[in-house]
């Protein structure tokens, strides 16, 4: 047994594989980030939309912009309900480059947070979700979504808790509107007053920040969303960009898609109500990336806390999202760009969901050679539902 043990340690495939993960999972995110800052670009959502939010709404004024104006135009908008800006409003205390920097940093940190309240203890896991790309482009944009992720995980781990539960859903629905399947997930599941109050709760976490502007921008404010979904959408990695690219009308492929969406949430009613409880908030979470006509590459990472719930050890449903390497960060190059980050985040769901092919990775030498150190090779455990 000792001599096998020392034969495993000396296995040049898993030092080779052990420290190539551990290397890059350092060296991609910081490699982007640095070329992004000598580009210019670095914490560019941060810099050109959140932080002027920020100052907007200290000086009582709406945070958004006209429509036809360069920022709408570039892409750089602040889209999201005043709640983020106020919620931002500290940084405006900094030099504009340490925000940035501070601001990057709290993201990052984010992820392995997520992961740990998930329950995932794998340093393999937390390594390669820092080479997803979603990942690496949410940190060097320096947008929420990470921190959407954050609140996703803390309202999973506390459910069962229903004031907990109740704010954090009701924080990340008005921080972030398109996750508000989790309400129809919180039905599902029996967790009546718990929805009740986290509806209430994003209610007036989304109206009482207005009426510190004087509701400035919220008259105009659908109208903002309408246009940027009809301009830049066709050109995301949603659905709807898909089906857009065969259907003459942007309206029927929105259409088409809000009626896959709901097929989703049908889907949650039934396993929330089977007493499926993981698989009802995965699919929740599917639903709110699916009804989503603007689908930005960064939103993509949501998929780590769909994978995290099933998977907390390392496998192939956190390799597979690795296929969308280097896709286009904002914008997709093409259809056939589309159709490839789609068909990725839908088998990385997949095996994530199914546990195929564990079998042959329990079996396999790659596995073994990506072994956690004192650990035999195994295929990924299944987290408790």
């Amino acid at each position: 047994m000792a001599v096998s043990a020392t034969n495993e340690g000396n296995d040049p495939l898993k030092k080779a594989l052990t420290h190539g993960l551990a290397l890059w999972a350092f060296v991609a995110p910081l490699w982007v980030v640095v070329g992004a800052a000598l580009r210019g670009k670095f914490a560019l959502d941060f810099r050109l939309a959140f932080l002027p939010a920020a100052h907007a709404v200290l000086h009582g004024v709406s945070p958004y912009s006209a429509i036809g104006s360069r920022a709408l135009a570039g892409g750089t908008a602040f889209l999201y309900p005043p709640l983020s800006a106020y919620l931002l409003a500290p940084f405006t205390l900094l030099p504009p480059l340490a925000a940035e920097i501070v601001a990057v940093a709290l993201l990052a940190a984010a992820l392995p947070a997520t992961l740990l309240l998930l329950g995932v203890r794998d340093w393999r896991c937390h390594a390669v979700a820092f080479l997803w790309w979603p990942t690496i482009i949410a940190i060097q944009t320096g947008n929420l979504t990470l921190l959407m992720l954050l609140g996703l995980a803390v309202v999973w781990r506390y459910r069962d808790r229903r004031a907990v539960a109740a704010v954090v859903t009701g924080l990340v629905v008005a921080l972030k509107i398109l996750f508000w399947p989790l309400l129809i997930w919180l039905v599902a599941t029996r967790r009546y007053r718990t929805a009740a109050f986290a509806a209430l709760a994003s209610v007036l976490l989304v109206v009482v920040p207005w009426a510190g502007i004087g509701f400035a921008g919220l008259r105009g404010y659908p109208h903002l969303l309408s246009t940027v979904s009809r301009y830049e959408g066709p050109h995301s990695y949603s659905v709807a960009a898909l089906l857009h690219a065969m259907l003459p009308s942007w309206g029927a492929a929105t259409a088409i898609e809000t009626a896959l969406g709901v097929g989703i949430l049908l889907l949650v009613l039934v396993t929330g109500r089977r007493g499926r409880d993981r698989d009802a908030f995965a699919l929740a979470i599917v639903a709110a990336l699916l009804l989503t006509p603007l689908l930005e590459m960064h939103y993509l990472s949501a998929l780590l806390v769909v994978i995290a719930l099933y998977r907390r050890q390392f496998g192939p449903a956190w390799v597979a999202p690795l296929l969308i390497w280097g896709a286009h960060a904002t914008m997709a190059g093409s259809t056939i760009q589309v159709v490839h980050v789609l068909v990725v985040a839908s088998a990385s769901v997949a095996l994530a969901m199914t546990g195929w092919p564990g079998d042959w990775w329990a079996t396999s030498r790659l596995s073994k050679g990506l072994a956690s150190p004192g650990r035999k090779g195994a295929g990924p455990s299944l987290a408790p539902p």
